[in-house]
């Protein structure tokens, strides 16, 4: 309890930090413009990253991007050269997360008007859209070539690599129970055992992603899966989790199996082959049928016995569902479809 009335306030110091910011800059430095993620409530890595890909038009000497986390700031300089990016006088720590500050705090303030872009596939397309235009992933591999990277990466990667990646709160016992909490996780474990045991059998490597803090990776290191012979974690390879590795990831890599979320975002805009797994309904899902197959959650009424789609702005009451994700058939089945050719030799 005392630890998160801590945590809040933390927020809340931020908070009030970054629109006062805000507020004197417009007062003081009116010229530039500030441009700044939040726009259709996107606050996350994935949003900021599709935030500094879209905006690329409005760049220029006085219209800037701004940014009021680290990590912010770390993807908007890998975009674009540091004279056209502010970072706040006191940015957020990676510790802490910025949507939950978003969420919580920014979109509620009248003083904090973040940019609003428009889809380059379309007005009628919300910007969460992340199928990159052909110029915009031109874009950003002429920016990776900027950038060093990790030799322990490259050299992974010259052999063929499917990349997971694990949403999993089971480390989070309360708010873990409740089916509304399940939107972006996979709850069975053991699948995924499976899947990467699979895989392993097969001539090409695996790397997950994750941070150390992230509780997929504090669990599967206990299970004697990783072996840096066949199967690694990217944290592992790339020095301080850079945006140019993560990039450099997506690029070399066959594609992308596991939980939608913001990690998976350049597999997304460099159109590489991505299988989602125990994925929640949105309604633009439809429009990444080029390059993203999806395997949805379901769930079953209790009384009436009805099955549905996991719907991610619905709210189930656990008295009358259950929730069912995919199992470990359905994704193998899936898998081998999508990755047909991937015994081939390069």
């Amino acid at each position: 309890m005392f630890k998160n009335t801590i945590i809040h306030y933390l927020y809340y110091f931020f908070y009030k930090l970054i629109i006062l910011e805000i507020i004197l800059r417009k007062k003081f430095f009116y010229k530039i413009d500030l441009n700044y993620v939040g726009h259709l409530n996107g606050f996350g890595f994935g949003d900021h990253v599709s935030f500094c890909v879209n905006i690329k038009n409005k760049i220029k000497k006085n219209n800037k991007i701004f940014c009021f986390s680290q990590l912010q700031y770390e993807v908007a300089t890998f975009f674009y050269d540091k004279k056209y990016v502010i970072k706040s006088i006191l940015p957020i720590p990676k510790f802490l997360n910025e949507s939950r500050l978003g969420f919580k705090f920014l979109q509620n303030d009248i003083n904090f008007k973040p940019s609003k872009l428009t889809s380059p596939h379309g007005k009628n397309y919300k910007l969460t859209l992340n199928y990159g235009t052909q110029n915009q992933i031109k874009f950003i591999l002429k920016n990776l070539k900027k950038f060093k990277i990790s030799k322990k990466l490259s050299l992974v990667l010259k052999k063929k690599v499917i990349v997971i990646g694990i949403k999993n709160f089971s480390l989070e016992n309360k708010v873990n129970k409740d089916i509304n909490f399940q939107v972006r996780q996979t709850r069975d474990l053991n699948k995924v055992y499976k899947l990467i045991n699979y895989l392993k059998n097969k001539d090409n490597k695996i790397i997950i992603m994750g941070k150390i803090r992230d509780n997929f990776i504090k669990i599967i290191k206990s299970k004697n899966i990783i072996d840096n012979k066949k199967v690694f974690l990217f944290k592992d390879l790339s020095k301080k989790y850079s945006i140019a590795d993560q990039v450099y990831l997506a690029e070399k890599s066959t594609g992308f199996v596991g939980n939608g979320y913001g990690a998976m975002v350049f597999f997304d805009i460099l159109k590489k082959k991505t299988i989602l797994f125990d994925y929640v309904w949105v309604k633009h899902n439809n429009l990444f049928h080029k390059n993203r197959l999806c395997l949805y959650k379901k769930v079953v009424n209790v009384v009436t016995k009805n099955t549905q789609r996991f719907m991610h702005t619905k709210f189930y009451s656990p008295k009358y569902y259950k929730l069912i994700e995919n199992n470990y058939d359905e994704i193998v089945c899936v898998f081998n479809k999508i990755f047909k050719n991937l015994n081939e030799k390069i």
